[in-house]
Formats: structure tokens, C-alpha cells, sequence
């Protein structure tokens, strides 16, 4: 402690709060007091001794107490803690628990060990509990608190479940015939047993039952076995037996066996529809409902279509359905249903079901113009809204998806000059007196199903050099110099020409015309070096 530390009020010495005193570092503190009145001061020396803390110390640590686990509840308190500070400081609990694993316990500040969970149906016997104490200068412990658990309730046990193997039940075995006694072990040999059981599948508890106060396990007493009627030969029961507390569960598997009988179709018709493709395709799962009472047994598929032979093809083992041929509904003759019969075999008997498919038309087919370009001759005064051609397409596809409507992109013109009929005509819808005589203009027509699928061809016109009125017939080939992009390249081919001609008389020039030599490259170097020497 410091002087400086100290606040004089009131002529009393105060001790700062959380002084941080400690006595194994300063024990005594010198505090030297001066007071004056303004005109003659007086001092006088002040020794404060420090203390040493006292730990709280536990009363009633250790200790041993019990608790039930029936007739408990949360909150309960288990035990209180005594505890003494000589000082009488405020003092706080903390504790851990041994097994610490979901410890039930918790400890209030008040200094009582209280239950913080329901323990009914608790197994471990007994815990420890390490309570500490501390003043915030001091801690004692850790002290030990054993709680006993009561009334602990003891689990029965299945003895002879489960088996190494299944048990073997026979179909048509006798209604009420008994099959397995379970066994069972419990330390409280006053609890009362009840059975139960469950089975998978679910439909074995239709053939077999267990005696709820004995636990005998044995066929139904009105249900038959009927291999044929049941959802698995093999069936595994969890059997449970409870003392109104606790429970135990085992299994019990039970094989069905049975004479070997025929597949049998579940579903007699199947519907498969397919579109209208290539040779190849495989058909959606036809998801066959069938069962045959030897979960042994290889079944296998076959298919006959009548007179549609070739059209279909099964596959044995999946018995999935795939094209065998093209299929074009479209075709003229092509039928779009089938009906096969389905049959499938475990190698020794045979069930048959029907299968009809239907083939669908889709859009396969582009419309397609009767040619790629067509080309006419209009005179800049042809007249307007007068047809002057016809752009003639036409779709394979048969119903909806055959019919087209036509249209033009002609956006590279900058205005709608001509306008497509519904059936394919031309006309001129704006005057061409803004193109000159010997120019020509192109635009794309297009024919559009019902699909979106999208043909196209290319109008070509042209304005003759000429001030008569002429209109051409559709698909009038263009001549070789009317097309715009043919005289181009001829120029550019006579170009590259006349540079293969000259180029060698130039290079015979610049060697006075000695073309004709032949030697070694270094007699050329020679020959080309003699007018220098001569000079």
C-alpha cells in the first residue's frame, strides 16, 4: 500500500477499494498524517497491519448420501454443503463429477448439490461429486461427496436370441403351431413380462404370432402360410420383452420354403410410348409386375408383336424394350400403335402379359424450299402490291408439326420492301426507284413450323439494265456476270495471273536475258560478276 492511495476524509483513514493487498509481500504499511489549520501544521505516523486471509474450511466434507431413481425430480436437492470463513467472506462453490460423462448434478452458490436431470432409469450405481470453495483469496478443496443411486432397475435379458441360423417354416405348416420359446433372464424377480414383436417385411406378423405373457413364438392361429400370397420367404422378427421400465430386443429370422410354381404377372397390360426415331432407342422401364415363389429362379424375357415383326426388341434379362428399325410416323402406311405380348420364363414355366406401344409423331422434319436461291428481273417501276414470284416449301412431318408459315428477314434492307404470302407468293410492297438499272438486291425467306423448326432460302434480285417492265420466272438461273461477287474475284484471278507472267521476264531482264544457264551455283555466282570485271 501507498500513501498516495489513501483518501483523508473527515480525519479518517479509508481503505481503497480491491487494495490488492497481500501479505506475503507487504505485511505493514507507514503512513505518515500531516494537518494544518492554515497556520501551524501537525504531523503524527500511522501503521496499518495487513492480515493473513483464512480459507473457508468445509463442515460436513467428506461425505457419503443416497438418492433414488424412481422418486426424484429436478431440482431435488441432494445434499448442502456446510462451509466456515472466519472472515465471513462471500464465498462461491464449483464442482466436477466422476463419471463426469452427463454428470445429473450441479451445485448452487447457496452451497446445495441439487439434481439437474431426471435420473429414472439410471444404471450407473453411484457417483462422486469434488465440491471447491473459495473466498476469491482462497480455495479449499476439491472434498468428496459419494451419492448412491437407488432403486436401480435391472434390464431383462434375452438368453437363447439370436439364432446362428434361420428356423425353417414349411407353407401350409398347421395354424397355431409352435416354433421357438424365448428365454429370458431378470435380477427383479418380481417384475411382470409383457412380449411384443415386429417384423420385417411388415406382412409377417399376418403368419406368425408371439404369446404376450409367455413369449411363445409360433404360426397364426387363423392366417395360412401361402408361399404364394406372401412378400419375402425370409422374414426377421424383433422380439421385445419389457418389465413395464426397461426393455430388451433380439431377433429371430424365419425361411419359408416352398415348391417351385410358375411366374406370375401381377399386372396382366403395360403401355409403353416411344417417339417416332432411330433404330436403337431404348424404350422407358415398363416397371413388370411379377412374382414367383422361388427367390432362387433366373427369369427371362421374350416378346412376339403378331404381324409388326422387326419394329421391337426385347432384352432377356431386363426386359427393356428398344427399337429394332427407323420408325418414321410420317411415312406413308407407318402405324403409330403396336400391341405385343410379353412373356417371362424361369426356365421351366411361363406367364404372358399384354404390352401396347405407341410410337409418337414429334417435329423431325425442317420445312425445305423447293431450292436454296431463287432469282427474278424487276424493273425499278415494277408496280406495287403485284406478285411477282412464289417461294414454294414444303414440311415431311405429318399433323400439327406439317404445317408452316412464311416469312422474310429482310433487316439488311432497311425497310419492309417485300412482303410473303401466306402460300408462298412474293410481292412488292415499296417502290425499288431508290436502286439503280444494274443493281441487284437479296433478302432471306423463311418457312417456320408449328415446332420452331426453321427452313430458309435466298431471293436474288435483280434490276436490269434495261427501262422495259419485265418480270422473270421463279428459279431463273443468274448469270455469271449478273452474280455481284464473281467479277470481284475474276479481277483479283486475273491480277495474281499477270503477276506470274511478268515476274519471270523481269527476272530474265535483270540477268541480261540469261535464262539458259545451267552449272553450279557457284559458276552462277561468276557468270553474274563478269560485266564488273570487263568494265
Amino acid at each position: 500500500m501507498y500513501v498516495q492511495n489513501l483518501l483523508l476524509a473527515e480525519f479518517n483513514i479509508i481503505l481503497q477499494s480491491n487494495p490488492s493487498l497481500q501479505y506475503d509481500l507487504v505485511r505493514t504499511y507507514r503512513i505518515d498524517i500531516q494537518c494544518s489549520d492554515g497556520r501551524r501544521p501537525d504531523s503524527s505516523v500511522f501503521f496499518m497491519n495487513v492480515l493473513r486471509n483464512k480459507p473457508p474450511v468445509f463442515l460436513n466434507l467428506q461425505n457419503i448420501t443416497s438418492v433414488s431413481s424412481i422418486a426424484t425430480y429436478i431440482g431435488q436437492i441432494v445434499f448442502d454443503v456446510d462451509i466456515s470463513d472466519p472472515e465471513n467472506d462471500q464465498v462461491e462453490f464449483s464442482m466436477f463429477c466422476v463419471p463426469s460423462t452427463n454428470c445429473p448434478f450441479e451445485i448452487y452458490h447457496s452451497g446445495e448439490i441439487v439434481l439437474k436431470r431426471s435420473i429414472e432409469g439410471e444404471f450407473i450405481p453411484a457417483y462422486d461429486v469434488y465440491v471447491y470453495v473459495t473466498d476469491g483469496r482462497s480455495t479449499t478443496g476439491p472434498r468428496s461427496l459419494t451419492v448412491h443411486v437407488l432403486d436401480i432397475n435391472y434390464v431383462p435379458v434375452i438368453k437363447n436370441l439370436p439364432l446362428p441360423s434361420a428356423l425353417v417354416v414349411s407353407e401350409n405348416s398347421a395354424l397355431g403351431l409352435s416354433i421357438f420359446q424365448v428365454s429370458i433372464q431378470d435380477n427383479d424377480g418380481a417384475d411382470t413380462h409383457t412380449y411384443t414383436m415386429t417384423s420385417f417385411p411388415s406382412d409377417g406378423v399376418l403368419y406368425f404370432d408371439i404369446n404376450p405373457s409367455n413369449g411363445l413364438f409360433s404360426t397364426s392361429s387363423s392366417t395360412n402360410i401361402n408361399f404364394e400370397g406372401v412378400s419375402s420367404t425370409s422374414f426377421t422378427f424383433t422380439i421385445t420383452v419389457t418389465d413395464t421400465k426397461d426393455s430388451a430386443s433380439q431377433n429371430l429370422s424365419i425361411s419359408i420354403v416352398n415348391q417351385n410354381e410358375a411366374p406370375v404377372f401381377t399386372k396382366k397390360a403395360y403401355a409403353l410410348s416411344v417417339d417416332e426415331g432411330v433404330a436403337g432407342t431404348t424404350l422407358a422401364d415398363p416397371s413388370y409386375l411379377f412374382q414367383d415363389e422361388d427367390n432362387g429362379d433366373t427369369h427371362k424375357f421374350s416378346m412376339t408383336c403378331a404381324s409388326n415383326v422387326g419394329y421391337f426388341s426385347i432384352a432377356p434379362t431386363t426386359g427393356f424394350i428398344s427399337l429394332t428399325t427407323n420408325i418414321d410416323v410420317d411415312a406413308a402406311g407407318s402405324a403409330t400403335s403396336f400391341t405385343c405380348t410379353v412373356v417371362v420364363s424361369d426356365g421351366s414355366f411361363t406367364d404372358s402379359a399384354s404390352l401396347t406401344i405407341t410410337v409418337n409423331n414429334i417435329n423431325d422434319n425442317t420445312p425445305r424450299f423447293s431450292n436454296n436461291l431463287f432469282t427474278y428481273y424487276l424493273d425499278i417501276n415494277y408496280p406495287l402490291n403485284s406478285v411477282f414470284g412464289s417461294t414454294i416449301a414444303t414440311d415431311a412431318d405429318t399433323g400439327p408439326f406439317g404445317n408452316f408459315i412464311y416469312s422474310i428477314d429482310q433487316t439488311a434492307l432497311g425497310t419492309e420492301t417485300f412482303v410473303i404470302q401466306a402460300n408462298g407468293d412474293l410481292y412488292l410492297k415499296n417502290s425499288l426507284t431508290s436502286y439503280s438499272y444494274g443493281s441487284s438486291i437479296s433478302f432471306t425467306v423463311q418457312a417456320t413450323d408449328t415446332g420452331s423448326l426453321q427452313g430458309t432460302a435466298t431471293v436474288f434480285i435483280v434490276i436490269p439494265q434495261t427501262t422495259s417492265t419485265t418480270t422473270t420466272t421463279t428459279e431463273r438461273p443468274i448469270t455469271f456476270w449478273e452474280y455481284p461477287a464473281n467479277p470481284a474475284w475474276v479481277i483479283i484471278a486475273g491480277l495474281l495471273g499477270l503477276i506470274i507472267i511478268v515476274l519471270p521476264c523481269y527476272m530474265c531482264y535483270k540477268n541480261e536475258f540469261s535464262c539458259t544457264w545451267r552449272g553450279r551455283p557457284g559458276d552462277y555466282h561468276e557468270k553474274l560478276q563478269e560485266p564488273a570485271e570487263s568494265e
